[in-house]
């Protein structure tokens, strides 16, 4: 697993919309990106467990306790998921 510490981007805002968290970059990445992020269940939790800079093996670990899923499903969604909001902008190495 890696040890890269993944903190949330401060220019991105996130609200609860209903059931949904909306993740919305502001400034001049809004621009560039023109686009906003709806969060299902799963990714919502890792969006709050990234309050705090955490590690993936940390938010796996996480996902594990909070969710009925096998350690290699749960691994291989977050792997793609950190990789979705890096590209994004909306996570940060810390």
């Amino acid at each position: 697993m890696s040890t890269k510490i993944w903190r949330r981007n401060p220019n991105v805002v996130a609200r609860r919309i209903g059931g949904d968290t909306i993740l919305v970059p502001t400034g001049r990445d809004i621009v560039e990106q023109r686009c906003l992020f709806t969060l299902n269940d799963t990714g919502s939790f890792i969006w709050e467990t990234l309050t705090r800079p955490s590690t993936a093996e940390q938010i796996h670990a996480a996902l594990l306790r909070e969710f009925e899923v096998t350690g290699d499903q749960a691994q291989a969604d977050l792997d793609r998921f950190l990789v979705r909001l890096e590209e994004a902008g909306c996570i940060q190495e810390e």
